[in-house]
């Protein structure tokens, strides 16, 4: 079993520029031997559990390849310099049922490297690897636990729990909308905006908006101290209130 240390890998990833097909299982191996575990070859010669090239059936009916698939683990699909890695999570979100819905989705440029929790009944967690970060040693921790202990990616929080906190978060806005200003609100318009405001923040989720453009729409109309520090609720909401009864309550 071959062994890299994190300054022989990002020397020689961060030069590469070549094509999906031409880097993915180099790459894959070089993971490998960067947590120090036997490649798809070593561990199982016969393709049984781990392995390159996956047969898969998508949810249509029509097969596909997953570039990397370790069973009850993870599927990795590979996207060449500059692709798109969410295209790459979609096919992923394809395969997963025919791979026996591993807990970790995980796609890769060579560049960069993102792990996506599947867990059942829990909210979706997405844990991003640069080479600064495999460098920096935070990386490397992350892709040793994807194979050595997935099961500690599972989030703590559940999808009711999320839908709860908003939902509280969402009354604070309006209450804060109600408070500051300087006329009463009339409640069948507070709350088509705050249903305006919450589309928007979905939508952009889902990828339905052009990317990240609710956001930086927020931050256009915000200070960057202020956008940097939201979370104290006032001046974000009352801002994006002014702002958004512009440009998309009319």
């Amino acid at each position: 079993m071959n062994t890299l240390s994190a300054a022989q890998f990002v020397k020689k990833w961060s030069k590469i520029q070549l094509k999906e097909r031409s880097t993915a299982q180099s790459h894959f191996n070089d993971i490998c031997a960067l947590v120090g575990h036997k490649t798809p070859l070593e561990l199982d010669p016969k393709g049984e559990f781990f392995t390159f090239e996956a047969d898969a059936k998508k949810l249509e009916g029509e097969r596909g390849w997953a570039d990397a698939w370790y069973s009850k683990k993870f599927i990795w699909e590979y996207k060449g310099p500059n692709k798109s890695l969410e295209k790459a999570y979609q096919q992923l979100l394809l395969y997963k049922d025919s791979l026996g819905n591993p807990h970790l989705l995980i796609t890769s440029d060579t560049h960069t490297i993102r792990i996506h929790t599947n867990f059942n009944n829990t909210v979706k967690k997405t844990h991003t690897i640069t080479l600064d970060d495999i460098l920096a040693g935070s990386g490397v921790e992350l892709l040793h636990r994807a194979f050595n202990d997935p099961e500690s990616f599972k989030p703590a929080d559940t999808p009711e729990q999320v839908t709860n906190a908003s939902a509280k978060q969402f009354v604070n806005v309006a209450n804060l909308l109600q408070k500051y200003e300087e006329k009463k609100l009339d409640p069948e318009h507070l709350a088509h905006f705050i249903v305006r405001l919450l589309f928007c923040l979905f939508a952009e989720d889902l990828g339905l908006l052009p990317d990240k453009v609710f956001t930086n729409l927020v931050k256009q109309n915000l200070p960057a101290a202020q956008f940097r520090h939201y979370a104290d609720g006032r001046n974000v909401w009352l801002y994006t209130h002014s702002s958004f009864q512009r440009r998309i309550i009319r």
